[in-house]
């Protein structure tokens, strides 16, 4: 009696669940039905765009609008509200797979529950446990499409065959359900572990990408610095070299302007030394001409300080200290003896690359003449003899020169000590 009893209740306890679930499916049933009616009957599957209203048109010709006018507003209020269209459509479409989602689940959960009463395992696990765990695998199927990479809902928006796959694949992951969730899980773990070592590596790559383009940048920078630096350089030494040749072009028109003044003056030297000696050799002597050669004597000395002041060359000092030497043979005025002497030895004090050697000779054999004349020692008058001869570049140049002191009435007291000093030379 007391068996009976309770298997009624088990019995009744089953039967109200198996009607639960009916009306469950049923009331889902009829919620899948009604979205798909209301998403068939969109304008997608061929309704027609809602047209302007005939007032509005109206309006529109009233504010003189012409026909291309009106023509372009139609198509604009067409595109909106397609664009409206399919934001609905997208909405109800997205009802739609969550609905067949759900079904997919519950679906799943009936099978799973039905193989477990069959098999009598595990009692205590409940038909609302079956459901929970149906649904939360069946709604994790979306994620799984996304991380496998599937496109399945986006293919079943236009071809219908697709939702009955992607509706197996809820009713089969909703069997499955603990299987499914744990491989889901697992599946989901991992892509965001790879995912974050794939962001690592990227932003590892860039870092090392900016730091080379970085290095590339600087390198290019410095590279631009040296040649800015070295073009700088280029263009100082133009610079430096543009004003050497300018100070060059004035030096040398400062030397030619000193070399024609020189020339001139050594000119009028010339005949004013011709001019004396004939007066010289006439008796009694025309003091009047020897004061009109002193007087244009000076003036030589005045032009040649002239061309001093443009530059110094050792010709104009010799020119000046022939001058003073004259003013001396006119005058018998040692001053000027002595004045010629410093003179040339201003000319021997001149230092340069390009000095002419044979007017440096002369220099010296000058100096040798004048110090003669003024006394001084005779190791002097041969040490500035041996210098100029020593300048000449041949043996036969150094014969004239000896030749020349010899024959010079103001070296004649110091024959002896030239002929000892330069035997060899002379017996060549």
């Amino acid at each position: 009696m007391g068996n009976g009893t309770s298997d009624s209740k088990r019995l009744q306890k089953i039967s109200n669940r198996y009607l639960v679930l009916k009306l469950l499916f049923s009331l889902l049933f009829i919620t899948l039905m009604v979205v798909i009616t209301v998403y068939l009957s969109d304008e997608k599957f061929g309704t027609e765009p809602s047209q302007l209203p005939s007032n509005t048109i109206s309006k529109f010709k009233e504010l003189e609008f012409n026909d291309d006018q009106i023509k372009h507003v139609k198509e604009v209020f067409a595109n909106l509200d397609v664009l409206n269209t399919k934001k609905e459509n997208a909405l109800y479409y997205s009802i739609f797979i969550a609905l067949l989602t759900v079904l997919g689940g519950v679906i799943g959960a009936l099978v799973n529950y039905s193989q477990r009463i069959v098999e009598k395992r595990n009692r205590y696990f409940t038909f609302y446990d079956c459901m929970t765990l149906s649904l939360a695998a069946a709604l994790l199927v979306p994620l799984f499409l996304h991380v496998i990479g599937s496109n399945i809902i986006e293919k079943a928006e236009n071809d219908y065959k697709f939702l009955y796959v992607y509706l197996g694949f809820c009713v089969l992951a909703a069997i499955y359900s603990r299987k499914f969730i744990e491989s889901v899980a697992d599946r989901a773990f991992k892509t965001a572990e790879d995912a974050k070592t794939s962001v690592e590596d990227s932003i590892v790559k860039q870092e090392t990408h900016q730091r080379a383009q970085l290095k590339r940048e600087q390198e290019a920078e410095a590279k631009m610095i040296a040649q800015k630096l070295e073009y700088e350089q280029k263009l100082v030494e133009q610079q430096e070299k543009l004003v050497q040749n300018t100070e060059d072009l004035k030096k040398l028109h400062k030397q030619e302007i000193a070399n024609t003044l020189s020339g001139e003056v050594r000119q009028k030297l010339i005949e004013l030394i011709k001019g004396f000696e004939h007066i010289s050799k006439k008796l009694p002597l025309d003091m009047s001409a020897m004061k009109a050669i002193k007087g244009k004597v000076e003036s030589c000395i005045l032009t040649l300080n002239n061309s001093l002041d443009i530059v110094k060359l050792p010709r104009t000092y010799g020119l000046k200290g022939n001058a003073y030497y004259l003013l001396y043979r006119v005058t018998e005025d040692l001053h000027y003896l002595q004045e010629a002497l410093e003179t040339i030895n201003l000319g021997l004090n001149i230092k340069s690359d390009n000095l002419d050697i044979s007017i440096t000779g002369h220099l010296y054999f000058n100096n040798a003449c004048y110090s003669a004349l003024l006394n001084q020692d005779h190791t002097k008058v041969i040490d500035f003899l041996k210098k100029a001869i020593k300048l000449e570049k041949s043996d036969s140049d150094k014969r004239i020169r000896i030749a020349a002191a010899l024959n010079d009435e103001n070296l004649k007291d110091y024959i002896q000590f030239i002929q000892e000093e330069f035997k060899r030379i002379l017996d060549n």
